[in-house]
């Protein structure tokens, strides 16, 4: 077993969206290139289980995440990916399907930033049917859907509701029984995707603090603990 269960290697610190809810970056603005990423996953391989590339940036952004999550497969590193989901394409999908990607979490909570043209039931729309595709081709992959549990407030109960009767449609799950169970802040869809409900998350500084200052690029690695809560996409099975 090695030391960490997981380390975060953010492979890139720009986004495609201005979420209210994200404190966003002081740093430069940068793209992880090709060497140092592979500086990097060398001198992490040995003491993590997991790779994460995300901390405050859409790592579909980046222009060689295929080439990234080519190269951690190589070296057995399974990936974890967390994006927005409203960069999604044809081109893109086929990267999140490659087998060296162990889950991808979909942050809808992003869905209530949509502004001017962009229909936020599009994009969840685009991302149900990456669902569809994934339990098609990888149906090893996990596959989260995140929202937070809001319903105290008036806007986004509103947005919570409608994802609601959506995410039911597609799975053909009745909206009127769909419940998660007390205690529990995920619900299993279909197969390996999940649904997870939990309460508004807050940074806990107003800047992430590099620890790697001279490339202006996060790292962070997190300890096993057979104590702590496993990823909720594992943890709903099991318990």
């Amino acid at each position: 077993m090695k030391k960490f269960q997981r380390a975060y290697l953010e492979i890139t610190n720009r986004c495609n969206l201005h979420c209210s809810f994200c404190p966003g970056t002081k740093r430069p603005l940068m793209m992880l290139d090709s060497d140092r990423f592979k500086e990097r996953i060398s001198k992490i391989l040995p003491f993590t289980e997991q790779i994460f590339f995300h901390v405050l940036g859409e790592p579909l952004l980046h222009p060689d995440l295929y080439k990234f999550t080519e190269h951690c497969a190589q070296v057995h590193l399974p990936i974890n990916i967390t994006t927005n989901g409203f960069l999604l394409s044809e081109e893109k999908e086929q990267i999140l399907l490659h087998p060296g990607i162990r889950q991808v979490n979909f942050s809808l909570q992003a869905l209530t930033e949509c502004s001017g043209s962009t229909d936020p039931m599009q994009i969840l729309q685009r991302i149900l049917r990456f669902c569809s595709k994934a339990e098609a081709e990888r149906p090893d992959l996990y596959i989260n859907l995140r929202t937070w549990d809001l319903s105290h407030d008036f806007k986004y109960s509103r947005l919570q509701s409608m994802l609601e009767k959506e995410i039911c449609a597609f799975f053909q799950i009745s909206a009127q029984t769909f419940s998660f169970s007390p205690g529990r802040k995920s619900r299993r869809l279909h197969g390996r995707i999940y649904w997870n409900a939990d309460s508004r998350f807050e940074w806990p500084v107003s800047e992430v603090r590099d620890i790697s200052v001279q490339t202006n690029f996060f790292q962070s690695v997190q300890p096993p603990d057979s104590n702590s809560r496993k990823p909720e996409s594992e943890s709903t099975e099991k318990r």
